[in-house]
């Protein structure tokens, strides 16, 4: 049976990404002709067209667009595989992988994972934001060793291969543009947001749900003036203007780092964060420590 070799397979990753043989090959640092003979092996081997020439230039198939996606892991993994032997080669001590939700990545876990360099200066860290069920899925597979994200345990429960460990919930805020009329007060009832100009969140987190469930609770009707695909995306939104929004508190911190109004809610509204570990792998002490160093900052959020 076939089986392609790495080099095939990043000729063909080079060319999508730079799109065209002649950019390919610079990218991989070899001649076009080389490429191109890659490449046409790489067809040969797999009995497929993968290229074709469309008004003079170079067009993916779409059999082609569909190995794209498969050719991207395992050139992901490749990475790792040669990242994690220079570590060993260097005597480093390990690597963590960790997965988490876009605004955790942005918010909570930067200054806790640069503390964590400090305190252990020989290993290294590998961080991939995705979305909450991609975040269950990774640790699940053993893709990354750790994974943190909003609360999603109807997710977690039907996913084999994951456990999940609910941290202290702590209470979610209300960011508010530069300039809103009610930037200078202590905190802010959910009846005030009524008519007022608002950002909105999906995800596949309990949060936006809670969210949407307390508003209508409130008979509070906001003009949403965007739906923003997370709350990183919503925060940015705020920063610019667009509206008011509902966040968790890391988020709201990095806005009132920039000077914007982020106010308690009244009442208030619990956000869940969530641990997540393979269920049936040995932890490293490099993961557990960074999953009680998370724990710890959380905690510490939930009772100031």
């Amino acid at each position: 049976m076939y089986r392609p070799n790495t080099r095939q397979l990043e000729a063909f990753r080079a060319v999508l990404l730079a799109g065209g043989m002649t950019a390919g090959a610079r990218l991989l640092h070899v001649t076009q002709p080389a490429a191109s003979r890659l490449i046409r092996d790489l067809e040969a081997g797999l009995g497929l067209s993968l290229f074709t020439r469309r008004n003079g230039r170079l067009v993916v198939t779409p059999e082609g667009r569909q190995l794209q996606a498969v050719v991207e892991r395992h050139v992901a993994t490749l990475g790792e595989v040669m990242d994690t032997a220079r570590g060993l080669r260097s005597s480093r001590l390990g690597q963590l992988r960790i997965a988490a939700g876009a605004s955790l990545s942005l918010a909570l876990l930067p200054g806790l994972l640069a503390e964590m360099l400090r305190q252990h200066p020989r290993d290294s860290l590998r961080v991939q934001t995705a979305t909450a069920r991609d975040v269950v899925g990774m640790v699940a597979r053993e893709e990354a060793d750790i994974g943190f994200a909003a609360d999603v345990s109807a997710i977690a429960a039907e996913t084999p291969g994951v456990e999940m460990t609910l941290l202290p919930a702590v209470d979610a805020v209300c960011a508010l543009p530069a300039g809103h009329k009610r930037a200078r007060q202590r905190r802010i009832a959910l009846a005030e947001l009524h008519g007022e100009a608002f950002v909105s969140f999906g995800g596949d987190g309990v949060f936006p749900v809670r969210i949407a469930a307390a508003l209508e609770a409130a008979q509070v009707a906001p003009r949403i003036r965007m739906v923003a695909s997370n709350a990183a995306m919503a925060a940015q939104a705020v920063a610019q203007g667009v509206g008011a929004a509902i966040l968790d508190p890391f988020t709201g911190d990095a806005l009132a780092a920039q000077g914007l109004a982020v106010l308690p809610l009244e009442p208030p509204l619990a956000y869940g964060l969530a641990l997540f570990r393979p269920r049936d792998a040995q932890p490293s002490p490099l993961a557990e420590a960074f999953a009680a160093q998370v724990t710890a900052a959380v905690t510490r959020r939930a009772t100031a």
